[in-house]
């Protein structure tokens, strides 16, 4: 059986964005395990503690295993371009295709995945966001549906947008979007072909 994963940000028995987890989780499970009784990530028995934690919980039919670790700070400054026609639409345990991409990064501290086509696609970890000075711009087309990448979005605070990657330069900050980093603004940065 196929097995998915969603890794959340917990702090005080609160799940950051937990409709939107919720929603996406369900989607998996009806889409590819047939799976229509919903499950709630609130209702599982959570670790409650001041700092906060990020929690990876595993799941199929239902929920399988749950761990939990501290967020430690990482350095994002330097980025290698991937060329990558990669399918991810659901948050797979099995990673193999990206760690495989990953392995190129070198001594940059992250990829930005870029399809055949030019468009840009997503980070390894996070879904990306682009400043052009006055709005922030996320692909139309990501590798995944992320939970904050939505949230910003259902907010209005993000607009999809076909991205390619000889556009990259006009902008003068990037965001990595995911659980963990919420939106995490990086003005000086380096990316490497």
């Amino acid at each position: 059986m196929s097995l998915f994963f969603e890794t959340i940000f917990l702090q005080n028995g609160n799940i950051r964005n937990l409709s939107f987890h919720n929603a996406r989780l369900n989607r998996t499970r009806k889409l590819c395990l047939n799976q229509d009784r919903p499950l709630d990530l609130a209702s599982l028995d959570l670790p409650y503690q001041d700092d906060p934690l990020r929690v990876k919980i595993v799941y199929g039919k239902e929920f399988v295993e749950m761990m939990h670790f501290p967020i430690l700070p990482r350095k994002f400054e330097s980025f290698k371009i991937i060329h990558a026609d990669l399918s991810y639409p659901f948050k797979a345990l099995d990673r193999t295709p990206l760690d495989k991409l990953v392995a190129q990064k070198g001594s940059c501290d992250e990829i930005l995945i870029v399809d055949s086509e030019g468009s840009l696609k997503d980070f390894s970890i996070a879904n990306i966001a682009l400043f052009d000075g006055q709005k922030w711009i996320t692909p139309r087309h990501p590798l995944l549906q992320g939970t904050m990448r939505a949230s910003l979005l259902n907010n209005q605070l993000l607009l999809e947008k076909d991205v390619k990657i000889e556009q990259l330069k006009t902008f003068t900050k990037i965001a990595m979007l995911n659980a963990i980093l919420g939106f995490h603004q990086i003005s000086r940065f380096h990316i490497e072909e």
